[in-house]
Formats: structure tokens, C-alpha cells, sequence
């Protein structure tokens, strides 16, 4: 045990000597790194600071406060003291003496003992243990430490992770294992394990559980930046484990493979988390049903607030509850330049992404991952075959691929949202599969004060989410809201008018024509008379006969068939004698 001046070394020795050592240094506490340390290296020091309530200089803005704990000169002097002795290996703690002020100024071990402590009451206060040094933001009041000791300041972290149990190198030491030779031996299992206990490593990488990757959460002992783990953090780390613990790998997968374990032991959400304190700072006002209106300049109606509200509690869904089923996205539609592309990112934020790819491969399923929110840009620019590919990547919940040099295919649940952007008013190229988009006419763009209210729009719909709102529409919302919408986004087809007449039998003015609208026809009837189509000439892939299906569909006929002769499909009009769905019920097998 180490403690300031000879006074105290000596009550606390003629008390616990026989169980501690007890030791001062000369000089006080600015002489603390003249000292020679060297002979306790490796060991293990509890270190017993003065409990001093040293108050801010009359010329301070705070005079006449009591300064912090790690600003008083007892506290400054051990932290000094603590980082030179880690880097001799020493396994070092501090007794959790009282804060501040709650003693008189000073207060120490031997201000104990003279208060009537015993032996059993030192040894209790060091049993009260607290593994801490100087923060990082305050080296630069040490203007008296060696510039390596201030190198240890500025790369033990402050605060370790829950649970965290650093240990001196000459105690990590022991614990790695040794081949027949007694050399330590360059294994996984190895660098997991000083990973786990070395102070500057302890929960220096996570595994970020919303990307999947493995990330440095702070900055390392090697020259780098928090972020991404990379080759070059491999190598740096492997440097390091050679240079301090005598671990020398032959193999970098033995690092790959010890880095990724300590990964998982300190594995994080930062999608949760961010969610999480949206949650808690929200400040009750409502916002989320009005935003499309407020923030992207749409004239306010139920449809508008309805898409608005599925389409941000779909974005916090999918962070909380990975792999949902969501599929609907909004399409925001208006001129280039309004900023349609900079408000999506602005919600996504460091969960944003844009970058094309073919949806349905493997790239599309790696493109996604770490991204809560993807915009799909200029809808109308797709052809039908690439919509169709869309609309089916968009439907899934599990995105199952194999990482670049990975052994094993993955099943990951999906955990993006949508949402898409076109420049057109008119965008839907065929009839099917259009109630994934929900059109949102924009006007005025307010990325301010989108960006002011982020937090607050996201809180509001985790709120709305507990407490049971949808995001998706009920069946009345879809027929009586958003139909209307969808079919005015259509391309018109020609074709439309052409069958329309030909089934009313009027001519190109609208006049009747013959004896009236017709009660019932075949696909080939409609194909041949109603279009004047040749069936030599109609495609192998009947794109023809799917596209007169879409059309009498969309005219409300129903679909049947003969169940005699050549068994030949038909449309009946609605309330006509033919018109029996159950004479179509084969029309749903599979082939």
C-alpha cells in the first residue's frame, strides 16, 4: 500500500505492517515521477490518497466551490503515480476514499488511526477498492509527468466496460498458455484472454449487432481512429501483444479469431441504444401523423397521416424487432433538386444508404446490412422486370447469403426499412403488386426542421408502437384510402379504352353500337375482336393475355371458366348469371 508522506506510512505500518506494505515516497506530491519505482514492478499496489477539499482559486470562475475529486492535488498526485506503475506491470487499485468535503480537508490513514481506528479498520478501507486513474481530459494538468507516463494516461481508458477485471501484465502473464517450454503460446485462446484483462484492451472492440461488424470503440494504443476493425488493426494488435505480453502469433487467423470473441463479449446495438434515448427525451408533443405535411410540404389529409404514421413506425420496428414483416414504402414524389433524397438521409443518419444494386443477389443482401433505412431512387426509372425484382426483395424478412470468404451461408433478419423517390407523378408501369407504394405528393421541403426534430419523431413513434399503432393498413384504410392513390399513379395503357368499348359495344364516339354491352367473354374474344390481335403472332409467354387480364380486372369483370369443351377462359360483368367466382377456383392452383 502506498500512501502520501512518511507520517502516514508509519501509523498504517505499526497497525497492518505484518499484512501490507506499507510505503511513501520524499518530496510530496509534485515529486511523485522523480521517484524510482522500479522495485515494486509487477506487483500488486493498493494506493491510499489523501481525501483533500482543496476549493477553486479566488481568480476561477467556480472560486470558492470545492474543486472535483480529480482535480485535488491528493487525487492527482496517485493518478500520476498509478499510470507509472502500470507501465511496470503493476496491478494497481485505489481505496474509495470520501468525496470531497464529506471529511476534513486532508483526511488520511493516519488521521484515522488517531481517531481510534484499529487494524481491522485500515484493513476494511482497503478492502473498499476502486480500479481508476486520471481522466484523459485532465493530463493536461500533469505538466510534471514524463511524457511516457503521460502516454499511459491518455490510452488507459477512464471507464471500462461492467464487469471488467484489469490485471497487470505480469499477472495476464501467468494466466496465458504455455507450450512444453514454458514460452507463451500463440493461440486464439490467448489473445481472447489479454483482450479480457489488459486495461488498454478491455472492451476496445464490439461487435456491433445491428451491421455485424466489429468495431473499436474508442481510440486504441496504436495510431488510429474509433470506428471499423481492419487488417491493419489485426497487425497493430498483434505488435502490441508481442511487445507487452510476449504473445507472438505465427498466424493472423489466431488474432482474427481472438478479436472476434472479445467482440461478442462486448457486443452492442447502437440502433437500440439511439432508439432507446429517442424514447426516453421525448417531449409529448405529436408530430409523426402531421409530418409529411409539416416537414415535407404535402397538403394535410387522413391518407397523408396515415402513410406518415405506418412509415415511422415501420423504421422503429424494424430496429427493434429485426425480421417483421414490412414491406410498404412510401414514394416521394416531386421535382429534382427539392431535396426528396437529403430528408431520408437526414432520418436514416449513420443507418442511411443509397447505393444502387441489384436486388434478389448476394449484393443486395450485403448492401443492406447496418441500414435501417435504404431509398430506393428514381422509381421511375425501373423497368417491370426490375420493379418486380423490387417489390420481392422488399417483401422479405430473412436475408440468407454468404459473406465474402465465409464458410457458412447466413440467415439474418432483415432490419431496414423503405423508402422511395421519383420525379414523376405517373410511375406504376403495370396494375400488380403497386399496394407496397404509397405515393406522398410533396411540396416545400423543411430539412431544418426535420433535422431539429428527428429525435422527437422517432421517440413519438416508439410511443405509438407500445401503445399498439399499426404500420401497415387495415383492409377499410387500403380500399378506402390508398387505392385511389395507387391507381392514379399508373401509366396509363391504351389498351384500356380499346376493351372498355368493345365490352359496351360503343364505338370510338361512345355510342352504342350492336345490341349492347356484353355479359360475358373470352380472353381469346377480347384478344382477337376487341384488340384485332392475330393469335399466330401473340408471344409465346402470354405478356398479352396478362395484360388484358390486369385490364378486366381493373373493369371489375370476374374471371371463370367453362368447365366442358375446350375449357376456355372467360370474364363475366358483375351481377350477370355467369358471374360465379367458384367457377375460377382453379385458377389459384400453382400449374
Amino acid at each position: 500500500m502506498i500512501v502520501e508522506g512518511e507520517k502516514c506510512a508509519d501509523a498504517a505500518n505499526a497497525k497492518v505492517g505484518d499484512t501490507l506494505e506499507v510505503i511513501s515516497w520524499p518530496g510530496g506530491g509534485k515529486a511523485v515521477a522523480k521517484c524510482d519505482w522500479s522495485q515494486i514492478r509487477g506487483r500488486q499496489v493498493i494506493l491510499w490518497a489523501d481525501a483533500d477539499a482543496k476549493l477553486y482559486p479566488a481568480n476561477h470562475e467556480c472560486a470558492g466551490e470545492i474543486m472535483p475529486e480529480h482535480k485535488q492535488p491528493g487525487m492527482l498526485a496517485m493518478s500520476k503515480l498509478a499510470a507509472i506503475l502500470r507501465a511496470q506491470d503493476c496491478e494497481v487499485f485505489f481505496v474509495d476514499i470520501p468525496g470531497p468535503g464529506e471529511v476534513p480537508d486532508g483526511w488520511d490513514v493516519a488521521d484515522l488511526i488517531a481517531g481510534g481506528g484499529d487494524a481491522a479498520a485500515v484493513i476494511e478501507w482497503t478492502t473498499k477498492l476502486r480500479a481508476e486513474t486520471l481522466p484523459p481530459t485532465q493530463t493536461e494538468e500533469c505538466d510534471d509527468v514524463p511524457a511516457w507516463v503521460a502516454e499511459q494516461l491518455e490510452t488507459v481508458p477512464a471507464e471500462l466496460p461492467a464487469g471488467a477485471r484489469p490485471r497487470a501484465n505480469g499477472a495476464i502473464r501467468a494466466m496465458l498458455f504455455k507450450n512444453e517450454r514454458g514460452y507463451v503460446k500463440g493461440c486464439r485462446e490467448n489473445v481472447f484472454t489479454v483482450m479480457q484483462h489488459d486495461a488498454k484492451l478491455i472492451g476496445l472492440v464490439g461487435l456491433d449487432l445491428f451491421s455485424g461488424l466489429q468495431v473499436k470503440r474508442r481510440v486504441p494504443p496504436w495510431p488510429s481512429e474509433p470506428g471499423e476493425w481492419t487488417e491493419s488493426d489485426d497487425f497493430r494488435l498483434g505488435l502490441y501483444m508481442a511487445q507487452h505480453h510476449d504473445l507472438v502469433l505465427a498466424a493472423i487467423g489466431d488474432i482474427e479469431r481472438g478479436v472476434a470473441q472479445a467482440a461478442r463479449e462486448h457486443a452492442f446495438n447502437p440502433v437500440t441504444e439511439y432508439l432507446d434515448r429517442c424514447k426516453s427525451m421525448w417531449d409529448g408533443t405529436a408530430r409523426v401523423a402531421n409530418a409529411f405535411t409539416t416537414y415535407w410540404g404535402g397538403v394535410d389529409s387522413e391518407y397523408l397521416r396515415l402513410v406518415a404514421t405506418m412509415f415511422f413506425i415501420g423504421i422503429v420496428v424494424r430496429g427493434y424487432r429485426p425480421g417483421v414483416k414490412h414491406d410498404l414504402a412510401p414514394v416521394f414524389e416531386g421535382g429534382q433538386g427539392r431535396g426528396k433524397s437529403t430528408a431520408l438521409k437526414i432520418l436514416g443518419g449513420d443507418w442511411f444508404a443509397d447505393t444502387p444494386f441489384k436486388m434478389g443477389e448476394k449484393d443486395g443482401y450485403l448492401s443492406i446490412q447496418g441500414v435501417l433505412l435504404y431509398e430506393v431512387a428514381e422509381l421511375e426509372q425501373f423497368n417491370r422486370s426490375e420493379v418486380t425484382a423490387i417489390k420481392a426483395f422488399m417483401s422479405s424478412t430473412t436475408d440468407r447469403f454468404r459473406e465474402p470468404y465465409g464458410r457458412r451461408m447466413k440467415n439474418m433478419p432483415r432490419r431496414c426499412a423503405f423508402g422511395a423517390t421519383t420525379n414523376e407523378d405517373q410511375y406504376f408501369k403495370d396494375t400488380t403488386g403497386n399496394r407496397r407504394f404509397l405515393p406522398v405528393a410533396t411540396g416545400t421541403l423543411d430539412l431544418d426542421g426535420l433535422n431539429r426534430d428527428r429525435d422527437q419523431l422517432f421517440g413519438e413513434a416508439i410511443h405509438m408502437l407500445d401503445a399498439g399503432v399499426l404500420w401497415y393498413p387495415t383492409r377499410d384504410q387500403q380500399e378506402r384510402l390508398i387505392d385511389q392513390h395507387q391507381e392514379s399513379r399508373e401509366i396509363p395503357d391504351p389498351w384500356v379504352g380499346k376493351v372498355y368499348e368493345y365490352v359496351e359495344n360503343l364505338d370510338e364516339y361512345g355510342n352504342t353500337i350492336g345490341a349492347g354491352p356484353l355479359q360475358r367473354v373470352t380472353v381469346r374474344q377480347l384478344l382477337t375482336k376487341g384488340l384485332g390481335h392475330e393469335l399466330s403472332k401473340l408471344g409465346p409467354a402470354k405478356l398479352e393475355t396478362m395484360r388484358v387480364s390486369a385490364i378486366m380486372r381493373k373493369l371489375g369483370w370476374i374471371k371463370g371458366r367453362d368447365a366442358h369443351g375446350a375449357r376456355e377462359r372467360f370474364y363475366a360483368r358483375p351481377g350477370s348469371l355467369d358471374a360465379n367466382p367458384s367457377t375460377g377456383e382453379d385458377d389459384d392452383l400453382p400449374f
